[in-house]
């Protein structure tokens, strides 16, 4: 079921009529989240289905990104963090789970899942930089970028 409306939601998303042009950090940080959750769950179904073939990446290049605190609330839980925290540690997991996912043979979801993670990643990226100027960072190709001072 989790998979259908990742499905759904991921060409809702993915319709270049239907995903509107100027969106809020909120609204670009949940797809990302959305888009982790794609190749997380891929990367999963790879290791369930085929642990004797499974690609182990190991990265050189890992940044250490914070661990979000939780706040419990009488309805809900949420995450204490700050838009640039959220970014960082989104960037930083996309960019390793499009790398790992990428190293596995291709099946199912798989383009799919890599496809919303290096789309997204870009807009993330942006909202790092915007909340971080001159921060480093790794590039989808694993290149050291900094952000641009303002």
């Amino acid at each position: 079921m989790k998979l259908v409306l990742m499905l759904f939601a991921s060409i809702l998303l993915a319709s270049p009529n239907l995903a509107p042009k100027n969106r809020s950090n909120e609204e670009i940080l949940i797809e990302g989240d959305l888009a982790f959750g794609e190749v997380t769950d891929a990367l999963a179904l790879h290791l369930n289905a085929h642990p004797d073939t499974y690609v182990l990446v190991k990265p050189n290049l890992k940044e250490k990104v914070p661990e979000p605190g939780m706040l419990v609330f009488k309805n809900q839980i949420k995450l204490d963090w700050t838009t640039g925290q959220h970014a960082h540690s989104l960037v930083e997991n996309l960019r390793l789970g499009v790398y790992e996912l990428g190293a596995q043979k291709s099946e199912g979801l798989d383009s799919m899942a890599l496809d919303h993670g290096k789309r997204i990643w870009p807009e993330v990226r942006n909202i790092y930089c915007r909340e971080y100027p001159g921060a480093r960072y790794f590039d989808l190709a694993w290149q050291e970028q900094y952000c641009e001072e303002k």
